[in-house]
């Protein structure tokens, strides 16, 4: 296809980018993993004086920030319904959990890959539970 700019010059040969056939993440896709942590390098990622109100204010944020889309939806709803609810140890959990690299938080949380055992922990099985619910509350299949 031959293009014509503004200024009459012609002959510039525009090529379309092939179609795509198939989805780009299948459903039982597995996203490319980049772990890279040890349990020496699970640190919380803040201040230990610092207040449980701050420190959910920080965690709620950063639920809804995340990078990928899905993550930012599964954990932003996670958030707004159960952050309030979790203690001191399990917000610090979470805390750890949200430090890791986005691909790898979303294979955990939906079953993709095994969860490493340092990332275990009573936050896991409510935001497992809630993983395992759509965004309006109502259970998967039904």
């Amino acid at each position: 296809m031959f293009v014509r700019s503004l200024f009459g010059i012609t002959g510039m040969t525009v090529r379309r980018a092939p179609r795509l056939t198939s989805p780009l993440w299948a459903p039982n896709t597995v996203l490319p993993s980049y772990c890279s942590y040890s349990k020496a390098t699970l640190q919380p990622s803040y201040d230990r004086s610092v207040t449980d109100e701050v420190l959910r204010k920080r965690l709620f944020y950063q639920s809804h920030k995340r990078g990928m889309k899905e993550n930012d939806l599964l954990l932003g709803t996670f958030a707004n319904r159960v952050l309030e609810q979790l203690s001191r140890e399990e917000l610090e959990g979470y805390d750890l959990l949200l430090q890791q690299p986005d691909p790898d938080v979303y294979n955990w949380i939906t079953g993709k890959m095994e969860l490493p055992p340092e990332l275990r922990g009573s936050f896991m099985d409510k935001l497992l539970a809630h993983v395992n619910k759509d965004p309006c509350g109502n259970l998967r299949g039904t």
